[in-house]
């Protein structure tokens, strides 16, 4: 573990990882879920349920404006950007990327 810890640059410290070396644009975005991936599972289930709402309404024979469904799925998908990448561990370190994850 400590060589993954001093290659990766990533430090578990309870229910949250701290990343240890300095960001740049491939760690901020790399795939970097927390330990109990809450979020993103969430995230996955609500799309879930809406594409099933989705589909009973077109069996129905009514009609869903695509925008609205395209909202919501980047909605979704900022979500899971915040949550699910680095984002969310250097955000508890640098306030410049936790004010980038509020600002979203």
């Amino acid at each position: 573990m400590q060589e993954l810890q001093h290659v990766t640059g990533v430090h578990m410290s309870g229910p949250m990882w701290m990343p240890m070396a300095r960001p740049d644009l491939s760690r901020l975005l790399a795939w970097n879920p927390q330990p109990v991936p809450v979020f993103p599972a969430a995230c996955f289930v609500a799309l879930a349920a809406y594409a099933a709402a989705f589909l009973k309404l077109h069996q129905r024979g009514d009609r869903w404006p695509i925008g609205r469904s395209a909202a919501f799925g980047c909605g979704l998908l900022t979500v899971v950007a915040m949550t699910g990448t680095g984002l969310g561990g250097y955000g508890m370190q640098l306030f410049s990327v936790h004010m980038l994850s509020t600002w979203c």
